[in-house]
């Protein structure tokens, strides 16, 4: 959590960044990253898919640790982000709409993350080529 407040608090004067402008960038940087990992993955395919058929799904796309630590970083990023800003209050402004559309999308995207590490930890071994 100290990370995110730290980011939040960083603030550029000349381009008169509030805190709020900068935890909009942040998340809506995430939410950018999460959506990249969910599509090229298929990860909706997999949490879509029926429990007997997810795994096979799964290993439609080849993946290695280093790839596999990747996403799971950005992914607990993302919860992190999420449980920081389950509280926050937002109004009808233009940045706060968007900051919270974003909240919305990325939580549904961890959603499916989920799964799919739920998924593909069952025989973490076949799923991860080196």
């Amino acid at each position: 959590m100290e990370n995110i407040m730290v980011q939040v608090d960083f603030c550029n004067p000349a381009n008169n960044e509030t805190p709020l402008a900068s935890l909009s960038f942040l998340v809506h940087a995430h939410l950018e990253t999460i959506s990249g990992w969910v599509e090229d993955f298929e990860m909706g395919a997999v949490a879509a898919a029926k429990k007997s058929e997810a795994f096979d799904v799964a290993l439609n796309h080849d993946c290695d640790w280093e790839t596999y630590d990747a996403m799971q970083v950005d992914w607990s990023f993302a919860e992190t982000i999420l449980k920081a800003t389950s509280g926050l209050k937002l109004g009808d402004s233009l940045i706060e709409r968007r900051l919270r559309d974003d909240l919305i999308a990325l939580a549904a995207l961890v959603r499916v993350m989920t799964t799919f590490f739920e998924v593909v930890s069952a025989d973490i071994a076949a799923y991860i080529h080196d």
